[in-house]
Protein backbone atom coordinates (compact mmCIF):
# COMPACT_ATOMS: atom_id res chain seq x y z
CA UNK A 1 0.00 0.00 0.00
CA UNK A 2 0.92 3.36 -0.85
CA UNK A 3 1.30 5.85 1.83
CA UNK A 4 0.81 8.73 0.09
CA UNK A 5 -2.46 9.85 -2.64
CA UNK A 6 -1.46 12.49 -5.05
CA UNK A 7 -3.81 14.25 -7.65
CA UNK A 8 -3.47 17.66 -9.26
CA UNK A 9 -5.64 19.76 -12.13
CA UNK A 10 -5.38 23.04 -13.90
CA UNK A 11 -7.86 25.39 -13.42
CA UNK A 12 -8.34 28.42 -15.89
CA UNK A 13 -8.11 31.47 -13.49
CA UNK A 14 -5.68 33.65 -11.62
CA UNK A 15 -3.83 31.81 -8.21
CA UNK A 16 -5.37 34.69 -6.01
CA UNK A 17 -9.36 33.38 -7.40
CA UNK A 18 -8.43 29.87 -6.75
CA UNK A 19 -6.95 30.52 -3.03
CA UNK A 20 -10.21 32.62 -2.51
CA UNK A 21 -12.36 29.90 -3.83
CA UNK A 22 -10.26 27.37 -1.87
CA UNK A 23 -10.37 29.28 1.76
CA UNK A 24 -12.77 31.73 1.70
CA UNK A 25 -15.49 30.32 -0.67
CA UNK A 26 -14.60 26.68 0.54
CA UNK A 27 -18.63 26.37 1.09
CA UNK A 28 -18.95 26.58 -2.98
CA UNK A 29 -16.84 23.14 -3.43
CA UNK A 30 -16.48 21.35 0.25
CA UNK A 31 -19.41 22.25 2.56
CA UNK A 32 -19.13 20.19 4.79
CA UNK A 33 -15.46 21.28 5.63
CA UNK A 34 -15.15 23.80 8.19
CA UNK A 35 -11.47 25.94 9.00
CA UNK A 36 -9.72 28.91 9.43
CA UNK A 37 -6.50 29.66 6.66
CA UNK A 38 -4.58 30.25 9.67
CA UNK A 39 -1.50 27.86 11.39
CA UNK A 40 -2.83 26.25 14.19
CA UNK A 41 -7.13 26.74 13.52
CA UNK A 42 -8.56 23.89 14.45
CA UNK A 43 -10.75 21.85 11.35
CA UNK A 44 -13.85 19.96 11.00
CA UNK A 45 -15.65 17.88 8.87
CA UNK A 46 -19.09 16.00 8.79
CA UNK A 47 -20.26 14.41 6.55
CA UNK A 48 -22.97 11.32 6.48
CA UNK A 49 -22.33 7.62 4.73
CA UNK A 50 -24.98 5.24 4.88
CA UNK A 51 -26.98 6.93 7.26
CA UNK A 52 -23.94 7.64 9.41
CA UNK A 53 -22.95 10.51 10.46
CA UNK A 54 -18.96 10.71 10.42
CA UNK A 55 -16.76 13.87 11.86
CA UNK A 56 -12.98 14.34 11.03
CA UNK A 57 -11.22 16.84 13.26
CA UNK A 58 -7.68 18.12 12.92
CA UNK A 59 -5.24 21.22 12.45
CA UNK A 60 -4.16 23.39 9.94
CA UNK A 61 -0.78 23.56 10.13
CA UNK A 62 1.03 25.63 6.74
CA UNK A 63 -0.88 28.41 4.86
CA UNK A 64 1.19 30.62 2.15
CA UNK A 65 -1.26 32.65 0.57
CA UNK A 66 -1.83 32.06 -3.00
CA UNK A 67 0.61 28.71 -2.75
CA UNK A 68 0.05 26.06 0.19
CA UNK A 69 -2.34 24.91 2.19
CA UNK A 70 -1.70 21.90 4.61
CA UNK A 71 -3.38 20.28 7.25
CA UNK A 72 -3.50 17.47 9.58
CA UNK A 73 -6.75 15.31 10.41
CA UNK A 74 -8.05 12.00 11.83
CA UNK A 75 -11.34 10.57 12.33
CA UNK A 76 -12.17 8.06 15.27
CA UNK A 77 -11.85 4.97 12.83
CA UNK A 78 -8.62 5.69 11.36
CA UNK A 79 -6.50 4.77 13.87
CA UNK A 80 -3.86 7.73 12.94
CA UNK A 81 -3.82 11.18 11.52
CA UNK A 82 -3.03 12.01 7.63
CA UNK A 83 -1.72 15.33 5.95
CA UNK A 84 -3.24 16.65 3.30
CA UNK A 85 -1.61 19.77 1.15
CA UNK A 86 -3.13 22.01 -1.43
CA UNK A 87 -0.15 23.33 -3.73
CA UNK A 88 -1.31 25.91 -6.51
CA UNK A 89 1.31 26.72 -9.09
CA UNK A 90 0.84 30.19 -11.17
CA UNK A 91 1.30 28.65 -15.15
CA UNK A 92 0.89 31.40 -18.45
CA UNK A 93 -2.49 30.95 -18.42
CA UNK A 94 -4.06 28.94 -15.20
CA UNK A 95 -3.39 28.11 -12.26
CA UNK A 96 -1.90 24.13 -11.12
CA UNK A 97 -3.44 22.36 -8.65
CA UNK A 98 -2.19 19.64 -6.59
CA UNK A 99 -3.29 17.67 -3.61
CA UNK A 100 -1.64 15.35 -1.62
CA UNK A 101 -2.61 13.41 1.32
CA UNK A 102 0.23 11.33 3.30
CA UNK A 103 0.19 8.74 6.16
CA UNK A 104 -1.76 5.95 4.88
CA UNK A 105 1.01 3.18 5.94
CA UNK A 106 0.29 4.50 9.65
CA UNK A 107 -2.76 2.88 9.55
CA UNK A 108 -3.18 -0.81 9.73
CA UNK A 109 -2.69 -2.19 6.11
CA UNK A 110 -6.68 -3.07 5.17
CA UNK A 111 -7.79 0.36 6.64
CA UNK A 112 -5.22 2.72 5.38
CA UNK A 113 -5.85 0.58 1.82
CA UNK A 114 -9.58 0.95 2.33
CA UNK A 115 -9.17 4.56 3.40
CA UNK A 116 -6.57 5.54 0.81
CA UNK A 117 -8.71 4.18 -2.09
CA UNK A 118 -11.92 6.30 -0.36
CA UNK A 119 -9.23 9.67 -0.34
CA UNK A 120 -8.52 9.48 -3.55
CA UNK A 121 -12.24 9.10 -5.01
CA UNK A 122 -13.14 11.69 -2.67
CA UNK A 123 -10.38 14.06 -3.27
CA UNK A 124 -10.68 13.69 -7.03
CA UNK A 125 -14.92 14.55 -6.74
CA UNK A 126 -13.38 17.86 -4.67
CA UNK A 127 -10.55 18.95 -6.99
CA UNK A 128 -13.24 18.96 -9.66
CA UNK A 129 -15.65 21.01 -7.56
CA UNK A 130 -13.04 23.36 -6.60
CA UNK A 131 -11.54 23.70 -10.29
CA UNK A 132 -15.04 24.47 -11.45
CA UNK A 133 -16.04 26.89 -8.98
CA UNK A 134 -12.81 29.05 -9.41
CA UNK A 135 -13.14 29.26 -12.89
CA UNK A 136 -16.73 30.00 -12.30
CA UNK A 137 -15.62 32.92 -9.64
CA UNK A 138 -13.11 34.16 -12.49
CA UNK A 139 -15.39 34.53 -15.16
CA UNK A 140 -17.78 36.49 -12.73
CA UNK A 141 -14.81 38.86 -12.09
CA UNK A 142 -14.04 39.59 -15.27
CA UNK A 143 -17.51 40.17 -16.13
CA UNK A 144 -17.81 42.28 -13.63
CA UNK A 145 -19.63 40.07 -11.49
CA UNK A 146 -19.07 39.38 -7.75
Amino acid sequence: MADRISLSGRAQCTPEVLWHVLVDNRASWWPDMEFAAHPGAPLKERWSEDGVEHTATGTVLAVAPGRLLSFRWTAPEWGAHTVVSFELTDEIDATGIAVTESGFAALDAGAGAALSAAHREGWAFHLANLIEQAEKADQAQQSGGS
